[in-house]
């Protein structure tokens, strides 16, 4: 948020002005400048420090400014929703995907409208990275049976990446926390890449479900036939480098594949 707020005002921070930063985990900072004291953060960090505030109800995640515990006004931050969301979620769903669910460090009521606009089954805002692993734990618990893929991009989602089962971050804007504990990165930030990725991890199971029944039916033939006497060399090495080849040459079918993600452009 520092980064989009310091962008847009195209301002260039003189860092040797600052004094005593922090960070107040989940809160906001504190920081000195020119003997001022600055704090920029979201409610509860102004109620912490007994500063008065209104209420205010305008849609988006709110940084409050307060300088030597005076409120000095606020900035509302929105997030943009990626033009192809809903498609790769609905794709998802064709794909098998049965349950979509959205934890968001945003504050409720940004959350539930972009859960309402995305048509997701279940939307928790205002979280915490507690709260992402405490709600991922549930939504586990809740679905022993099933496989969970989670998407994120920034340093509080590293935690619940690496529980999924398939972790899943956004390679060119996402923190280098994310990207260590993903399993897949996007490289293009693409939501329809996550389509591709659970498509192409789909057909290439099949190839190899293929692949391991191929291998040992020959094996299996050969051995048979050698059992009741009609086994010859040939056969032994036909079970051998032959269904080798057999095997990488089935494998290269995952190389033309046209995924559902080709088919419905």
């Amino acid at each position: 948020m520092g980064k989009a707020i310091t962008a847009h005002a195209q301002i260039i921070v003189d860092e040797t002005r600052l004094k005593n930063y922090a960070e107040i985990p989940g809160k906001g900072t504190r920081v000195e400048v020119d003997n001022q004291v600055i704090l920029a953060g979201n409610k509860s960090l102004l109620i912490d420090h007994q500063i008065e505030l209104a209420e205010n109800d305008e849609a988006g995640t709110i940084v409050y400014i307060a300088i030597n515990k005076q409120l000095a006004g606020y900035l509302v931050l929105g997030d943009k929703v990626k033009d192809n969301t809903f498609a790769t979620l609905q794709q998802l769903k064709k794909l098998g995907v049965k349950k979509t669910v959205m934890l968001s460090g945003d504050n409720a009521q940004v959350a539930n409208q972009i859960g309402q606009q995305l048509q997701l089954d279940e939307v928790m805002g205002d979280c915490l990275p507690q709260d992402k692993v405490t709600a991922f734990e549930r939504i586990k618990a809740d679905n022993p049976e099933g496989k969970t893929i989670f998407v994120g991009d920034g340093m509080n989602d590293a935690p619940v990446l690496a529980m999924a089962d398939a972790g899943i971050a956004m390679g060119a804007l996402g923190s280098d926390a994310a990207i260590e504990a993903a399993d897949i990165i996007l490289m293009k930030d693409d939501p329809m890449d996550i389509v591709k990725s659970v498509d192409v991890a789909k057909y290439t199971r099949r190839i190899m479900i293929q692949n391991i029944v191929l291998a040992l039916g020959i094996k299996i033939a050969v051995l048979t036939l050698t059992f009741f006497g009609m086994g010859e060399m040939y056969l032994a090495i036909f079970a051998d480098v032959g269904a080798a080849i057999l095997t990488i040459l089935n494998t290269t079918r995952i190389l033309r594949y046209r995924g559902s993600w080709q088919k419905t452009k």
